[in-house]
């Protein structure tokens, strides 16, 4: 996760998967999306500022990151990706 993620700051999607990630996070209540049409230097130092005495995103962004810190995530993902290769080749005899 990035630093931005895991402060619970607003960010702005760039491109393709990024609106995913919003959603994503917004849905995690790690943060918010400010869209485009918001977007400013005077907005942004206030939603940091926001961000910085709201208690909500740090807790969420803390318990997420020690979710995290306890999954064994190559042997998760490996795993999957097995899954995956024996599910096609399955599917293909």
């Amino acid at each position: 996760m990035s630093t931005t993620a895991a402060s619970g700051a607003r960010w702005r999607p760039a491109s393709f998967d990024q609106w995913y990630n919003a959603g994503r996070i917004r849905a995690l209540r790690l943060g918010r999306v400010m869209e485009w049409k918001q977007f400013s230097e005077e907005r942004l130092a206030a939603e940091i500022e926001h961000v910085s005495r709201t208690s909500l995103y740090q807790e969420r962004a803390t318990a997420l990151g020690q979710a995290l810190a306890s999954e064994d995530g190559a042997s998760s993902a490996c795993a999957a990706i097995e899954d995956l290769i024996n599910t096609s080749v399955a599917a293909r005899r």
